[in-house]
């Protein structure tokens, strides 16, 4: 039994009392046993015995009380003292020595012990500490060929663990030579350059094939020619360590790289980006913000250089840059909270204006990554939308009191026209009036459908070469009764020689008309409107000035643009959608013209400006080009044409053919379309006025059997309808309709295009 067993075996005090007094008693036992045959001169050796043992195994107490229990039992076995000292004075002294021999076992005997102990204790801790730390303990001894390997060293290396010493051989036999002579070399080498201690790194392969690395610190003991003798050392295993390196150095460069990466995604970026670090005063307080990191884009949004912005404070650089509405404290919060925050932010006014930015601030480490965006535009155009969607909505609420204004004084016309009690000139007054109201309503939609077209790119010009004079006639008698109303004098000042233009002159006379009517509207009674006309380069240039309300410098832009109405001239306004000058603008850059407006200001009237290209100056004496004028049309032309009209609607039905018996047609009606066809093979008319939204036998459906019947190829048939867009005509026209008129239709429109005969309009291209 080794010490370290004892000791655990008989750590406790009490088991080592109790054994102890076994033991003495064993010894007594035996000692009473023999005496017979040795006698009594002997008393000692079973008990010297048993204190050898409690010595080596129970310690220095339980041994005295051994001593103890021999001497006693010699005093119990012993003579009386005075008879011992005269016949056996020898059994006296082999007390005495047993006493002395006691006390020199105990003592020294204790000490090694104790010393024993202690060594058995530090090796089991030395193994215990090597048992699952990774550390093994070596040494091999070349002269001897001897190796003695701890065994967290054998287990490291996955060899089988043997205590003590083995042949140096047989452990260096378990290796792979290759390992076993680059050991060696390094060996030699240390111990050629003198170094008999050293530390060094070793990478062995286990058993299983896995590479293990060791961290060996060696001492070398060598003889004088240099011979090696003895290696010893201590390996501690650095394989997780080493993998920790690897597994480290790859995500320090995979780190790196990302931040490569990410550092050219931030130079390359469009978006601006920027790190801004606090700068503290003396308590602490942020006072201000400076530039750690700016890409290319943020620099040049701030129009600066990155040099110039990087580690200086925003404050010094762009002092105004604070002046932004709760922009510092926003930063200052994305520090204090941690959390990041969006928002929108307009910068104080430069010349450029003021400038809209959208911002992502979020908190980077003491500091602010913030991204910025500039959202002028956006914003501007968010601007242009709400203004444009109130404007529309203004104008719906004006085109419903436009339509509304007619329609009263209509049917007030009709019922004073109706009345048994009025007279001849009460209803003629009506007539009129009724007339000059569908007039008005006429002209309104025609707006609105001529704009919608001039926005689709649909609207035709029919151009012709024309006499400036003519057209302006036909716009001043449009204007008339606006100057009359409001007593305005009329100044003209036209070339003397006679202005012929290529326009088209309903459209153009539309334009001007406009201009006009808007000069007197706005112009206090009794104003002054001039109208002039002259060449200028290769245009020629209409000029309408009043001294009416005027513009500002804002409004001078905007009063052409759709739904737009000055404020102002609001209240002198007599109605109107507020299109008739965008209507304007479209009509003239469709005969590539300009119109623009000027004035000094409010109060200080308004000139309009009309610039045509293609101007033609002909002289008193002719040389211009021949103005064909229509022959007129009479009551007797009329009479010898013969007409169709077809409407289910029987009062439009009626009222169209007796507006063109009026004229001298000769007129069939119907109020359907299988009674239209039927009356057209029977009258064969030269024209035909078809309503296309007929139900059962639509317009469309009796123009295709129409061109199917031997006759009605040389008839001339218009489409009548209240459907009025591009599609509508198209359709009609692709039907076999030679013209296409939305109602209500003017009279003399009809006459002229029953004149012209088949002469078949542009077929409109579908957007």
């Amino acid at each position: 039994m080794s010490t370290a067993v004892a000791v655990k075996m008989f750590g406790s005090s009490h088991q080592a009392y109790a054994i102890a007094v076994a033991a003495a008693g064993t010894a007594a036992l035996l000692q009473w046993l023999i005496m017979p045959m040795v006698g009594g001169h002997a008393p000692f050796l079973f008990f010297l015995l048993a204190l050898v043992v409690a010595v080596i195994f129970l310690g220095r107490g339980p041994a005295l009380l051994v001593l103890l229990m021999g001497i006693v039992d010699s005093a119990l076995r012993a003579p009386p003292i005075g008879s011992i000292l005269i016949d056996a004075p020898q059994d006296l002294a082999a007390v005495l020595i047993f006493a002395a021999s006691g006390v020199l076992i105990v003592s020294y005997g204790t000490r090694l012990r104790f010393i024993t102990t202690r060594a058995a204790l530090a090796e089991e801790r030395l193994a215990l500490a090597q048992k699952n730390t990774g550390v093994g303990i070596f040494e091999l001894n070349f002269d001897a060929q001897t190796a003695f390997v701890s065994p967290g060293l054998c287990r490291m290396l996955g060899r089988e663990v043997t205590p003590g010493e083995i042949d140096l051989g047989r452990w260096l036999g378990g290796l792979r030579a290759d390992e076993v002579e680059e050991s060696r070399r390094v060996m030699n080498e240390q111990i050629a350059q003198g170094v008999l201690c050293y530390e060094r790194e070793q990478q062995l392969t286990h058993p299983d094939g896995e590479m293990r690395w060791l961290l060996n610190r060696v001492e070398l003991e060598a003889t004088a020619t240099g011979k090696l003798r003895v290696a010893r050392g201590v390996a501690v295993d650095i394989t997780e360590r080493k993998r920790m390196n690897e597994l480290l150095q790859r995500a320090q460069a995979a780190a790196t790289d990302n931040e490569r990466r990410f550092s050219v995604a931030l130079e390359s970026s469009v978006v601006p980006f920027t790190i801004l670090t606090p700068v503290r005063d003396s308590h602490e307080t942020i006072v201000d913000f400076m530039w750690t990191y700016i890409n290319p884009a943020a620099a040049l949004a701030l129009g600066r250089q990155v040099a110039d912005l990087i580690g200086r404070g925003i404050g010094t650089v762009l002092p105004q840059a604070w002046d932004a509405p709760g922009l510092f404290n926003r930063y200052v919060g994305v520090l204090e909270s941690g959390e990041q925050c969006e928002f929108e932010i307009q910068t104080a006014a430069t010349q450029q204006g003021a400038r809209w930015y959208n911002v992502l601030a979020a908190p980077l480490q003491g500091s602010v990554a913030v991204w910025f965006t500039n959202i002028t535009d956006r914003k501007i155009n968010e601007e242009t939308l709400k203004e444009a969607d109130r404007r529309k909505d203004e104008f719906l609420a004006t085109l419903a009191h436009e339509l509304r204004n007619p329609l009263a004084p209509i049917r007030q016309g009709v019922r004073i026209a109706a009345a048994a009690q009025s007279n001849d000139a009460q209803r003629r007054w009506s007539h009129a009036l009724i007339e000059r109201q569908v007039q008005h309503m006429s002209l309104l939609l025609d707006d609105l459908l001529d704009v919608s077209r001039i926005g689709r790119g649909t609207l035709l010009l029919r151009k012709s070469h024309e006499l400036l004079s003519g057209v302006l006639d036909a716009a001043l008698e449009a204007a008339r009764p606006h100057f009359e109303a409001k007593r305005h004098r009329l100044e003209k000042s036209l070339p003397a020689s006679p202005v012929i233009l290529d326009i088209d002159p309903l459209r153009i006379a539309q334009v001007l008309g406009n201009l006009l009517t808007n000069a007197a509207k706005y112009t206090d009674p009794e104003g002054e409107i001039r109208v002039g006309a002259q060449r200028e380069g290769e245009h020629f240039v209409i000029r309408i000035k009043d001294n009416g309300i005027g513009l500002t410098q804002e409004q001078q832009a905007q009063v052409f643009e759709m739904f737009s109405q000055v404020p102002a001239a609001l209240e002198q306004s007599q109605g109107g959608l507020g299109i008739g000058l965008a209507l304007a603008r479209g009509l003239i850059e469709l005969h590539g013209g300009s119109i623009r407006a000027s004035s000094a200001g409010l109060g200080h009237g308004t000139e309009m400006i009309v610039s045509l290209p293609g101007s033609l100056i002909v002289s008193e004496r002719g040389g211009g080009p021949e103005m064909s004028t229509a022959p007129p049309v009479t009551a007797q032309t009329n009479s010898k044409r013969c007409i169709l009209v077809a409407d289910d609607n029987a009062d439009a039905a009626d009222s169209l053919a007796e507006l063109l018996r009026l004229e001298g047609y000769e007129v069939h009606v119907a109020y359907g379309g299988a009674e239209a066809l039927a009356t057209f093979t029977r009258v064969e008319p030269d024209a035909a006025l078809l309503d296309v939204g007929m139900p059962h036998v639509s317009g469309l459906e009796v123009v295709r059997a129409i061109r199917q019947h031997p006759t009605g190829q040389r008839a001339t048939l218009i489409a009548v309808t209240g459907w009025g867009q591009d599609r509508d005509r198209r359709l009609a026209l692709e039907a076999g309709f030679d013209h296409h008129l939305t109602k209500p239709m003017r009279p003399e429109v009809i006459c002229d295009l029953i004149q012209r005969g088949r002469v078949r309009e542009t077929m409109p291209s579908l957007q």
